[in-house]
């Protein structure tokens, strides 16, 4: 809840600071942006999601807008649905419980987080048509979905499916590049946190389109 809180007060001020004109001037509108990117995800916390998980894929979209440049840069506020899928390694596991014999069988299916974000981005670019170094932080909702691990035989060694849902936050960093008239390019890395009982996190490192509509 605090953190809600100072993000708020974050782009409120954020926004003031980005988007000061002179009074007796008419603003111009808000730009509108569709983003679309894709890539890698790398799973972190809890230890058993690292080791014994692949690194997944992220597809990513998102809507919002972005403000007028000030001296430093602009600002953008914008939502995003985002999907990661961690597909599940038989090997690693099955040296974890030290099961090499082939009459051993181990099954187990992949990891699915979905995540519905808003984000506000802060960009040092004073024109929006140069090359920009960029930082988005953000607050949202995860919902994760594992299917079961079974091990024959050895039922001691199986672990259950799950369903949760919970509040998450994020912070991540990258650069974009403007490239013909409405549409941008760009990278962003990011670390993701959802609070369970056991914290889950993963870095998604995707490269994207933004288009203004």
């Amino acid at each position: 809840m605090k953190f809600s809180i100072i993000f708020i007060l974050f782009i409120t001020f954020s926004t003031t600071t980005y988007c000061q004109t002179d009074s007796t001037q008419i603003s111009s509108p808000l730009e509108k942006d569709v983003y679309a990117s894709g890539g890698i995800s790398f799973p972190y916390l809890p230890s058993e999601f690292k080791d014994f998980y692949d690194k997944g894929f992220n597809g990513n979209l998102g809507f919002g807008f972005s403000f007028d440049p000030g001296d430093f840069g602009y600002s953008s506020v914008y939502v995003t649905a985002s999907f990661n899928r961690f597909n599940f390694n038989e090997t690693s596991y099955r040296n974890s419980i030290k099961k090499q014999s082939l009459d051993t069988t181990i099954n187990g299916g992949p990891v699915n987080v979905f995540i519905f974000t808003l984000n506000y981005k802060g960009s040092f670019s004073a024109t929006k048509q140069s090359i920009a170094p960029y930082f988005v932080i953000g607050i949202g909702y995860m919902y994760l979905s594992s299917d079961p691990v079974t091990v024959n035989k050895r039922e001691i060694f199986n672990i259950e499916g799950e369903t949760l849902s919970t509040f998450t936050w994020s912070f991540g960093i990258g650069f974009e590049v403007p490239l013909i008239d409405k549409f941008t390019a760009y990278a962003q890395g990011e670390s993701v946190i959802g609070v369970f009982d056991q914290t889950r996190q993963y870095f998604p490192v995707s490269i994207g389109l933004r288009v203004k509509v």
